[in-house]
């Protein structure tokens, strides 16, 4: 007969493993963006335990792509301008045109907007009307042009890793970078 205690042991391990990361190495880089890139939450590879893991081992790998920066800097950084995007590529694979599509509007002026690939592309998106936002958020006055989309075609046939980030900036000078955005691209 097989004894069944060192199958035991090696399970208790797994919950007591996981309290002793909790207790010594949160937080990871797991919760960075993560509203604008939730397939993440799905990935076992880069799961809040594994990235635990890989700190303690001091073996965590950056994340962050590199994405150029038009405006922000970590002087101007100011994440209270009113602003988001209608729908995030994050984590997602991206079919020919990549389309982004947004609101950026601030209770002191219009906010300028420009979107940037991580291959060096930089777009300053049109501008329209969002009466839903004047309806939703109406001290922020008038949205006439709270509104922003774009569009970029694939850089070549095969499918790669990308990364994008959108910046918003405001009549003081004030940014707010939302990104960096990853996803999959292909024609």
């Amino acid at each position: 007969m097989v004894s069944s205690y060192p199958i035991m042991a090696g399970l208790l391990n797994v919950p007591v493993g996981a309290q002793f990361l909790g207790a010594y190495v949160y937080p990871s880089s797991f919760g960075e963006n993560l509203d604008l890139e939730p397939a993440r939450l799905w990935e076992v590879r880069d799961s809040e335990l594994v990235l635990c893991a890989r700190k303690l081992l001091r073996r965590e790998p950056s994340r962050a792509a590199e994405v150029p920066a038009v405006w922000w800097t970590s002087e101007k950084n100011d994440d209270s301008i009113p602003g988001w995007l209608d729908a995030s590529p994050g984590g997602m694979l991206v079919r020919g045109r990549l389309e982004v599509s947004g609101w950026a509007k601030s209770a002191l002026g219009d906010v300028d907007v420009r979107v940037v690939l991580d291959d060096g592309r930089v777009a300053a998106p049109e501008r329209f009307p969002r009466p839903d936002v004047a309806r939703v958020v109406p001290e922020l006055g008038d949205a006439s042009q709270a509104g922003f989309r774009t569009a970029f075609e694939p850089p070549d046939a095969t499918s790669a890793n990308h990364t994008l980030a959108v910046e918003l900036r405001d009549p003081r000078g004030a940014v707010r970078r939302l990104g960096p955005i990853r996803f999959r691209w292909s024609r």
